[in-house]
């Protein structure tokens, strides 16, 4: 029984290789776009709303 043992691939197609990942990785990166949900800003609202009267509540106890 034989193990499987991988051919040496050649500097120039892991070069290559390495090219295509970086670029893929910052096309990615700047391609990000911010899709808010319904309601987004209600939601932020209530959120900060929550804070301030957590806020009060340590000052109080």
């Amino acid at each position: 029984m034989s193990m499987y043992r991988p051919s040496l691939k050649s500097i120039w197609s892991l070069i290559a290789l390495f090219a295509l990942g970086i670029a893929l990785f910052v096309w990615a990166q700047y391609s990000y776009v911010e899709i808010k949900t319904d309601h987004y800003e209600q939601k932020v609202q209530a959120a900060h709303l929550m804070q301030a009267f957590m806020d009060t509540i340590k000052v109080e106890l």
